[in-house]
C-alpha cells in the first residue's frame, strides 16, 4: 500500500507510455501547408483591428 505516494509516477510512467506510443503521420507536405498558413494571416486579429480601427503590422 503506498497511500497515494506513487500517483505521481503513475502519472509520468502513463504520460510517457502515450508519448512513445502515439506517432502522428501527416496526409500532405508539411511545408506546403506552413506556406499556406502564413500565408492566409492572422483572420481573427485583422477582423478586430478593423473594428477597433488598429493598424498595426507585423
Amino acid at each position: 500500500m503506498t497511500l497515494g505516494f506513487a500517483h505521481p509516477f503513475t502519472v509520468v510512467r502513463h504520460y510517457r507510455y502515450l508519448v512513445q506510443s502515439i506517432e502522428i503521420r501527416p496526409i500532405r507536405d508539411m511545408a506546403g501547408f506552413v506556406d499556406a498558413q502564413t500565408k492566409a494571416g492572422f483572420s481573427v486579429f485583422e477582423e478586430v483591428s478593423d473594428i477597433e480601427g488598429l493598424s498595426i503590422d507585423i
